[in-house]
């Protein structure tokens, strides 16, 4: 239960943190809504990537799909329209490992904001 507080109070500092800032105009509110739509074409979810990050390599098995990683480097740019799909029912091609069944864009855009919240690391619990 205290892990649900801190991921609520997570989202609801982080929606009022874009509403507050100019972040989402400097990157051009069209730009961002794109990245974030083309989540349903994630093919692979990070698990435990074999890349090294800072390389040329770092997109290799288990580091996921690049355009997760480009929606998750938009940050807090990209947390509206992250917290819009998820209710998106959407099947993608990313397979929910030993379990058979597909990621939605929903799924996909709860771990992306998980991703871009864990970067900020507020507070210390």
């Amino acid at each position: 239960m205290k892990s649900l507080h801190f991921w609520l109070f997570l989202l609801a500092n982080a929606v009022l943190v874009c509403f507050l800032s100019q972040t989402v105009i400097a990157q051009g509110t069209a730009s961002v809504s794109k990245k974030v739509d083309s989540l349903r074409f994630v093919t692979e979810m990070p698990s435990i990537c074999e890349g090294t990050p800072g390389t040329a390599n770092v997109l290799t098995q288990g580091c996921g799909s690049k355009h997760f990683w480009e929606v998750v480097k938009l940050k807090a740019n990209a947390i509206p329209l992250l917290l819009d799909k998820l209710d998106d029912s959407t099947s993608t091609a990313a397979a929910v490992s030993m379990f058979g069944h597909q990621y939605t864009v929903a799924d996909i855009a709860y771990v992306a904001l998980g991703e871009i919240f864990m970067a900020y690391q507020p507070l210390n619990y």
